[in-house]
C-alpha cells in the first residue's frame, strides 16, 4: 500500500427507515418528505506526512491542519468525536457542505452530524482492519451534508433517522475511498446506467441529452475587443449516445 496516494470516494444514503422509491424524488425538498433525511458524503484520506524528527507538518498534513483554521461565514469545519474531548481515529475533519445559517442546523451538524460521522469512520477502520499505525498515520477529511430545513418535529429530539442516513453515507464513503472501489473501471462500468436522482431522472434522459448535445450544439469562443469577435470551434468526435 502506497502512503503516498490520496484516496476519495463519495456516497449517498437515505433514511433507512422508508423504502427508497424513485417517484418521491419528485418531492425532494418538501421537509415533510421521508428523502429529506438523507445523508450525502465524501471521504477524503491523506497520509500524515509530518516530519517526525522536527514535528514539521508536510503537505498533507499542514493541508488537513489549514481545514481547522480557515473558516467562512457558517463553514466552520469541526472535528469528529464520540463525544466533546475523544476524537475518533483516523483523526478526521467533518467539513460541512451547506452553510449553516440557523442555530438548528448548527447544532445537529455539532451533535448528530459530528457523533455519526465519529462512529462511521470508527466502524469503518474496524470493518477494514486498519491497525493502531494506520489508524494513527492517516488524516481523513468527510463531507457532510445536513439539509438547512431538516430540523426535528420534536425539539430537544435527535433525529435518529438523519443520524443513522449521516453514518451509512461517511461510512460507505470511507470503505469505497480506502479500498480504492471508486476507480476508473468502476466509473466506466457504472456510467452504462447510472443516473443522478435530481438531475435529469434516467438513463433515457440522459442519453437523448448527449445526443443533443453532441448533434446540435456547439462551442463558441468569445475574444476581441467589446466582445466583437468570435471563434466557433469545430465538432470533436465523440461517443455516440446509446
Amino acid at each position: 500500500m502506497s502512503r503516498k496516494r490520496v484516496k476519495i470516494a463519495d456516497s449517498l444514503a437515505l433514511d433507512p427507515t422508508r423504502k427508497f422509491e424513485a417517484s418521491q424524488l419528485a418531492s425532494f425538498g418538501d421537509a415533510k418528505n421521508p428523502l429529506h433525511n438523507l445523508g450525502h458524503a465524501t471521504a477524503l484520506f491523506k497520509y500524515d506526512d509530518t516530519d517526525q524528527a522536527t514535528g514539521a507538518p508536510g503537505p498533507s498534513a499542514l493541508s488537513w491542519l489549514n481545514r481547522l483554521s480557515n473558516f467562512s461565514k457558517g463553514q466552520t469545519q469541526l472535528v469528529a468525536e464520540f463525544t466533546p474531548g475523544v476524537m475518533c481515529h483516523p483523526k478526521t475533519i467533518i467539513i460541512p457542505t451547506v452553510t449553516m445559517n440557523k442555530g438548528e442546523q448548527a447544532m445537529q451538524m455539532w451533535t448528530i452530524g459530528q457523533e455519526a460521522t465519529a462512529w462511521a469512520v470508527h466502524d469503518f477502520a474496524e470493518a477494514m482492519g486498519l491497525s493502531e499505525d494506520e489508524r494513527n498515520v492517516w488524516l481523513c477529511e468527510v463531507q457532510v451534508y445536513i439539509d438547512p430545513s431538516n430540523f426535528t418535529d420534536e425539539p430537544g429530539k435527535p433525529n435518529v433517522a438523519l443520524w443513522a442516513a449521516l453514518y451509512r453515507s461517511a461510512f460507505d464513503s470511507c470503505c469505497d475511498a480506502w479500498s480504492g472501489k471508486q476507480d476508473a473501471a468502476f466509473s466506466a462500468k457504472m456510467a452504462a446506467t447510472a443516473w443522478h436522482p435530481f438531475g435529469l431522472g434516467s438513463p433515457e434522459a440522459i442519453n437523448a441529452a448527449r445526443k443533443m448535445g453532441q448533434e446540435k450544439a456547439s462551442q463558441c469562443i468569445v475574444t476581441g475587443e467589446a466582445a466583437k469577435e468570435s471563434v466557433t470551434i469545430a465538432k470533436r468526435e465523440v461517443p455516440a449516445a446509446a
